[in-house]
Parts: C-alpha cells; sequence; structure tokens
C-alpha cells in the first residue's frame, strides 16, 4: 500500500516540509551565496590590506630616503659654513697683508705733509695743548671760545686726506682769564 499524504506541502511539518516546501534548498543555496559572498569579501580586504602593505612599505623607505637626503644636505651645510668662515678669516688676513703692503710701497710716511694738513685744519680762534699721531690711534686736546669752533675743527679734519672719522672724545666748559672757553678732547683715524 502507497502512503498519500493528503495535508498540503505549506502545513507539513519537520525535515520534510523543509523538503517538500523547498525551503531546505533555499536555505542551502542562501548559505552558500553567503559563504560565496564571505569570500569574495575577505578576498577583496586581503588584497586592499596587501596593496596597504605595500603603500606603508613605500612610504617608510620614501621617508628613510628623505631623512639621509636630509642628513646629506646638513653635513654640506655645515661643510660650506666651514669653508665659508675659512675665506672670512682668510679674507681679513688678506686684507691686513694688503694694507702692510700699500704701506710699505708708500715708502716712509711724509710727516711734513700730514702735519701741514692738521694746520691747516685747525680753526682760528682754537688752540692745541697735545697732538698724539700714529696709525693705532690719534687724538688731539686742546680749547676754544665756543662749540661751534669744536664742530668746524672735526669737519675740516673729515674733509682731510690725512684724517677720517673725527669724533668727540670729551668736551667740558671752564674759563681761561675770567672767559669762558670749552675744553675739548678728539679722536680720529690716520691716513698715512
Amino acid at each position: 500500500m502507497k502512503r498519500i499524504n493528503l495535508i498540503p506541502p505549506e502545513y507539513a511539518v519537520g525535515k520534510k516540509a523543509l523538503v517538500e516546501t523547498g525551503l531546505y534548498r533555499k536555505a542551502v543555496l542562501l548559505g552558500v551565496l553567503a559563504l560565496a559572498a564571505l569570500v569574495l569579501h575577505y578576498g577583496m580586504m586581503w588584497r586592499q590590506v596587501r596593496l596597504l602593505k605595500i603603500d606603508v612599505l613605500q612610504i617608510k623607505q620614501e621617508a628613510a630616503d628623505a631623512e639621509s637626503s636630509a642628513e646629506s644636505v646638513k653635513q654640506s651645510r655645515s661643510t660650506l659654513e666651514a669653508q665659508l668662515e675659512n675665506l672670512k678669516q682668510r679674507q681679513s688676513l688678506l686684507a691686513r697683508k694688503r694694507s702692510e703692503l700699500v704701506k710699505l710701497k708708500g715708502g716712509e710716511t711724509k710727516w711734513s705733509d700730514i702735519l701741514g694738513a692738521f694746520h691747516e685744519s685747525v680753526p682760528d680762534q682754537v688752540w692745541i695743548d697735545q697732538l698724539k699721531l700714529s696709525s693705532e690711534e690719534s687724538g688731539v686736546v686742546g680749547g676754544t671760545f665756543s662749540n661751534q669752533k669744536v664742530g668746524t675743527f672735526i669737519q675740516k679734519l673729515n674733509g682731510s686726506d690725512y684724517f677720517k672719522n673725527a669724533t668727540f672724545t670729551k668736551t667740558e666748559a671752564g674759563t681761561l682769564n675770567e672767559r669762558a672757553v670749552v675744553f675739548f678732547e678728539l679722536n680720529f683715524d690716520l691716513e698715512a
């Protein structure tokens, strides 16, 4: 005898109901599709992670290259700075030697010309108490009756071929024979 199931498949229960309604096949197909999607997603993520690791390695390599380049630039800069300092020292030494050679080439200093130029620089009503002339330090101490005469004296010294950079060292008001006077000290460079 053959059994006939008169209960419609949608009312069946248990495993038989799943098979008869096709839900079992649908569930297996859905599980396989979900598994395939997960595998595909995992593969894509694994590929992206691998590409990111490659990018990170490239960035690390570029950073290392940049750091070594920066270090070599620093070393080059310090070398150039040392060379520049050396050149400055040599330039200073050569300038000193050149000035000494110019002095030697010119022969002896013509003191008569220097003293004549100094005499011409002294204005009327200015007297000189002390005069010091040397290549290291030159100066004059004296007096006059007004500050204008001291200013004129400085201008004349600076306008001379032998004297430069004349400046006040000191001025002091005083009296001489009951008359107001200005005592002064000036420094200047001797261009011999």
